[in-house]
């Protein structure tokens, strides 16, 4: 036990400092690395029944074969789910918004994870009307969507546009559902609807004969004056090839939808959800051909880094191989080996030097005390002298009895033994040179 403790003091001034060192460097990098995601996402949809709700449901069900459980929010729209995300304490953690209720400037803390499909703005007439563009609808009762929602807020901008004065009278806060019903019922003269899917929401109205849709002839200007909108077609037939519905092409103004987080929600998180999207949007869409989506373009928000790259380059090695929680730990494992591998590719280099420094000088050391003694020897000692020289000899030669170096490091442990044999010959024959 007295040896190993010697052995471990020997060696203390190497490990202590060596230790420390990586203590300090895996401190500095866990500075780096963010606690581990939670398992719950807060996601605001939209209405009940609505498309938002149809893709969130999308997005639980993936997320739930990678152990995160998504909770879906039923809301008025888009305009409260900014509310609820941009609220303190933070209720929602991600939600799907649409272009056009918001602004940078306004929605500080939020970040977007791309523009994930359309949502063309459909304006139903009825036909009695003869009316060709949205300024023929001034003064007629026209549903523009209830409070809270997108299809009411971007209404409200594309009515004002168009010089309407907005009587409350005029524009009716109606459900989806309630405003089709009351304009298939004749109750109302208009109705505008934002929808990325028109069927089976909008079946009803396409086929009834009283009703038509109407065209967006303006649809440049339109993109000239709010330019969060984009122009797209609907084609002849493509709601219903059979029955030539519609009966021609349709130019329609479109915001686009994008899917949102706060700033403070975890970053994997944020990763894991716009990988999600990828396989919920990127497929083929009615007003898009596959991989139009997730995109970078149509954003009222910052977009977040890791999707911008995830858009523009595809998925990291480690999310496209390895399961979500899996490419977690792998990724800080990485975060803490990288420099720990740095400091310890110098302390290899440097290791074998050391080393064979620090043994040869156990061994070494020693010839300090024995080269006082081999000149008190040669001073022609009296016999006190001696007695006090050769016991300092005999404690020597037991200290060094108790050195364990390598069997390469030998030879110099035996010099070093003869030597204190040598000085304690010089002190039996009492020579002096």
């Amino acid at each position: 036990m007295k040896a190993l403790l010697s052995h471990l003091r020997e060696r203390a001034w190497l490990y202590l400092p060596t230790g420390a060192l990586l203590a300090l460097v895996l401190g500095l990098a866990s500075q780096w690395i963010s606690p581990l995601p939670p398992r719950t996402i807060v996601f605001a949809a939209g209405p009940k029944g609505g498309m938002f709700e149809a893709f969130a449901e999308r997005y639980r069900d993936i997320l739930a074969h990678e152990g995160i459980r998504l909770e879906i929010l039923t809301t008025r729209g888009s305009v409260q789910n900014l509310e609820l995300i941009r609220a303190e304490p933070r209720r929602v953690d991600a939600a799907l918004v649409q272009g056009g209720v918001g602004s940078a400037g306004e929605d500080e803390g939020i970040e977007a994870l791309g523009s994930v499909f359309y949502e063309p703005v459909f304006v139903f007439v009825r036909k009695s009307l003869g009316a060709r563009s949205l300024a023929d609808l001034r003064e007629r009762r026209i549903a523009i969507g209830p409070q809270g929602s997108g299809t009411r807020a971007l209404a409200l901008q594309l009515l004002s546009g168009n010089g309407f004065e907005l009587r409350p009278s005029e524009t009716l806060t109606l459900t989806g559902a309630a405003s089709a019903k009351a304009l298939s019922d004749g109750e109302i003269d208009a109705a505008i609807f934002v929808i990325a899917h028109p069927l089976p929401t909008l079946s009803d109205l396409f086929a009834n004969p009283e009703l038509e849709l109407l065209s967006f002839r303006r649809a440049d200007a339109y993109r000239m004056r709010f330019q969060f909108l984009s122009s797209v077609v609907l084609p002849a037939g493509a709601i219903d090839l059979a029955l030539d519905r519609p009966e021609r092409d349709i130019s329609l103004v479109a915001p686009a939808g994008a899917l949102i987080v706060h700033e403070s929600m975890h970053p994997a998180l944020k990763n894991l959800l716009a990988r999600v999207a990828r396989e919920v949007h990127g497929g083929p869409q009615l007003f898009a051909p596959a991989g139009r989506f997730p995109s970078v373009e149509s954003l009222d928000y910052p977009l977040n880094s890791y999707a911008k790259r995830l858009i523009e380059s595809g998925p990291s090695a480690f999310a496209r191989f390895l399961p979500f929680w899996v490419a977690v730990w792998g990724e800080r494992l990485l975060i803490l080996m990288l420099p720990l591998l740095g400091l310890l590719i110098p302390l290899f280099r440097l290791g074998p030097p050391l080393y064979r420094w620090n043994t040869e000088r156990r061994i070494y050391r020693w010839y300090r005390n024995l080269g006082r003694l081999e000149a008190e020897a040669r001073a022609s000692p009296d016999a006190a002298a001696r007695a006090r020289i050769a016991r300092e000899l005999d404690d020597l030669q037991e200290r060094v009895g108790t050195i364990r170096v390598p069997l390469s490091y030998a030879r110099q442990l035996y010099d070093l033994r003869e030597h204190v044999g040598f000085v304690r010959g010089l002190l039996g024959r009492g020579e002096a040179s």
